[in-house]
């Protein structure tokens, strides 16, 4: 049934019986009454240096690599959230702004906020949108964060070292790259996440790089060891005695794996591997097992253990030989220097042919087939 139309009282529009309030209009109904409130002036500190800006006493950072503009609108929308609540005549759904209103000042910010809400009279619980003009009032200042930098200060060093300027810049990268992943996941939350300084220390010929915050260093630590397979020691130094607690500079040592790719690695155990890439995967590295033929994937913490030889590629005693011919269990190769043959008697021979060319090390007085196959497809190139 249609219900019947009616008159605004104050207008004398006609709407339906059910789009009344109180016998008004929705649009008279409006123009004295209101579903928000605005329960105080607006107030924010914003660092001049960074953006950081404070909201009843807390501090909320920039994330890293965030765009400014991106931070400053979210801080004008977080204090006209706490800012603007609903009547007891509505009920307020959403507060947006109009990003073309913004003007900035010396000691203010004008904005327009647009306001979404009900009338809790209206039976039809139409959602209507009001446009406010709000001024917020601004103190510029310096941050937490920034007044540390400005002094210097950090608590902890990462010191990364390795032994060829190309693993050094390969773990400098890996650092850094870790560093920035960490300081966006956590949203810089703390006033200590940040990069002080990276040093070349040329003296133990390596890179420093200063933190503010030692729980960001263990963390970066723990995905560099995590994902890299770096070997980290942690050390402190007391800085000053307090009541309440003593500060310490901490220090964390950081070396990758000193391998290169066709090194020999000895494990305890006797087992002999080649490094195949030397550069480590979720922890692991790769590596071709000289007794079996197959082809593994290690933990790096392996290479770590005491005991374990390394033999470095350049610097093993190498036979160039020629394949004469090959058995399920061992291959007779000649010598290309004195043109002698020689029994391998090893089943790791893998993808080798009568002809081929290998080369045969001595590791404790047995011979063994280096995997120069891998190792090119591996390296992209021939092995000479």
């Amino acid at each position: 049934m249609e219900l019947k139309g009616m008159f605004c009282a104050e207008c004398g529009k006609e709407v339906k019986r059910d789009q009344l309030i109180k016998g008004l209009c929705i649009d008279c109904y409006r123009k004295s009454h209101t579903f928000f409130k605005i329960k105080r002036k607006p107030e924010i500190e914003i660092c001049r240096l960074c953006y950081a800006y404070q909201i009843h006493g807390k501090w909320t950072f920039p994330s890293y690599g965030r765009d400014y503009g991106d931070h400053l609108e979210m801080a004008i929308r977080e204090i006209l959230t706490s800012a603007i609540s609903s009547s007891p005549e509505g009920s307020l759904f959403f507060i947006d702004i109009d990003k073309e209103s913004m003007v900035f000042g010396n000691k203010m910010i004008r904005v327009t906020a647009i306001v979404g809400g009900i009338f809790k009279d209206d039976p039809q619980r139409r959602i209507v949108e009001e446009k406010v003009d709000i001024e917020i009032k601004v103190k510029f200042t310096v941050c937490p964060r920034c007044t540390h930098i400005q002094r210097g200060t950090f608590e902890a060093i990462i010191q990364l070292r390795a032994v060829s300027p190309s693993k050094l810049k390969d773990l400098q990268n890996w650092a850094i790259s870790t560093i920035e992943k960490i300081m966006m996941t956590r949203g810089m939350k703390s006033s200590k996440d940040y990069i002080l300084e990276i040093k070349e220390n040329k003296r133990e010929g390596g890179i420093d790089i200063y933190l503010g915050s030692v729980v960001l260093a263990r963390a970066v630590c723990q995905e560099l060891k995590n994902k890299y397979g770096v070997k980290v020691i942690e050390s402190r130094k007391l800085v000053k005695k307090r009541p309440d607690g003593n500060i310490y500079k901490y220090t964390f040592s950081v070396r990758p794996l000193p391998v290169e790719r066709g090194d020999v690695v000895v494990l305890g155990n006797n087992k002999k591997y080649v490094v195949l890439e030397p550069t480590p995967a979720r922890g692991k590295i790769h590596l071709y097992d000289l007794d079996t033929g197959k082809v593994e994937n290690l933990p790096c913490e392996n290479l770590w253990r005491r005991g374990v030889q390394i033999l470095h590629g350049p610097h093993l005693q190498k036979k160039k030989c020629m394949v004469v011919s090959v058995s399920p269990d061992s291959l007779i190769v000649m010598d290309l220097n004195d043109y002698s043959t020689i029994e391998v008697g090893t089943p790791a021979i893998g993808d080798i042919r009568e002809g081929d060319t290998v080369d045969l090390v001595k590791i404790d007085d047995t011979l063994y087939v280096l995997p120069n196959k891998l190792l090119e497809k591996k390296a992209g190139r021939k092995i000479a």
